[in-house]
């Protein structure tokens, strides 16, 4: 499943990838609450694995800019926020 033009395929592939990973995180929580002893993260982390050991090609260009914005500096701000000021 390449896309190869058309901006509107691209656009049901990109959604059909975001369903699977959000059924993947509702399997996660579903085996955590049978399976209590495996943490959820690991859990996802080797659904994660299974979902990138299927025939499926994705790619996935990520502008650097955009990669800072939407996921490191929501990180720093959170850290910011419970670093301790006396400690500093």
């Amino acid at each position: 499943m390449r896309v190869v033009s058309g901006k509107g395929e691209s656009t049901v592939l990109f959604f059909e990838y975001g369903l699977i990973l959000l059924i993947a995180i509702l399997i996660s929580n579903i085996i955590n609450r049978f399976l209590p002893v495996l943490s959820v993260p690991i859990i996802q982390i080797a659904l994660g694995v299974i979902i990138a050991l299927l025939p499926i090609e994705f790619t996935l260009e990520l502008n650097p800019e955009l990669f800072l914005i939407v996921f490191i500096v929501p990180l720093l701000f959170n850290d910011g926020i419970i670093a301790d000021r006396k400690t500093l």
